[in-house]
């Protein structure tokens, strides 16, 4: 539907939801409506002059985390001191998958389990990357505990994070 079409839709549902008469040609001064669907937030902003000319716009705003269907991440001794880690790719309402970015966090302790608790306790290995679905990870320590998680982040910087997985080399 293209958006005058739509601004005349919703401009009928308003209408007929505030009573007003179909056989009127009843001019709008610049009403909006504001609409929510899927968790994004749509301003529809319609005008129609005398002459049932329409115009506006619309603006959106992205306030939905990526959703993780599978939230495991499969973790791979690849022996001295490195594993490869992997997960499945997550989805956005708004961000292609491939452009979702992702940031792995490694530490030493189980402590990582939150967003909050990744970003003040995690390390970050290497930078976010968009479409990411394996890292390999060097110079571990060996017998010692390693915890990681993967941080996933769309474009409006809404964020969500896998399970937790840990491995003593």
């Amino acid at each position: 539907m293209e958006f005058n079409e739509l601004c005349k839709f919703w401009s009928s549902v308003i209408y007929r939801l505030l009573d007003y008469p179909s056989d009127k040609n009843i001019p709008m001064k610049t009403p909006f409506f504001f609409l929510t669907f899927l968790g994004c937030a749509a301003l529809l902003i319609c005008c129609k002059d005398s002459g049932d000319n329409v115009s506006g716009d619309v603006i959106t705003e992205d306030r939905v985390a990526p959703t993780v269907l599978t939230s495991t991440i499969t973790i791979t001794d690849l022996g001295n001191g490195s594993v490869l880690l992997s997960w499945d790719q997550a989805s956005d309402n708004f961000t292609r998958q491939d452009q979702l970015k992702y940031g792995v966090y490694h530490s030493f302790n189980d402590d990582i389990s939150t967003i909050s608790n990744i970003l003040t306790n995690g390390s970050l290995q290497d930078e976010y990357m968009a479409g990411m679905t394996t890292k390999t990870i060097n110079g571990l320590s060996l017998a010692t505990p390693h915890y990681f998680n993967v941080l996933v982040q769309d474009k409006a910087g809404n964020q969500t994070i896998y399970v937790t997985v840990s491995i003593t080399l």
